[in-house]
């Protein structure tokens, strides 16, 4: 995909994302422990659970935590 991908996840949801670009920025819009690359993250939103997969090539990724319940 070579798009600007922006998603707003439910603060109180719990799911394991993992995503990534090849060639844009990384934005996460709430703390969280990494290591490696700071172009693919993975990691636990709030207890795990399903898998959500964010990635891009040539766009970006911005991941919001939204404080309003959908």
């Amino acid at each position: 995909m070579n798009a600007f991908l922006v998603n707003s996840i439910e603060a109180n949801y719990s799911a394991h994302l993992e995503t990534g670009t090849v060639n844009g920025n990384l934005q996460i819009g709430f703390p969280v422990t990494a290591q490696g690359s700071t172009r693919e993250l993975a990691v636990n939103l709030g207890s795990g659970g399903p898998t959500i997969r964010a990635k891009t090539t040539n766009g970006g990724v911005r991941i919001n935590r939204s404080e309003v319940a959908f």
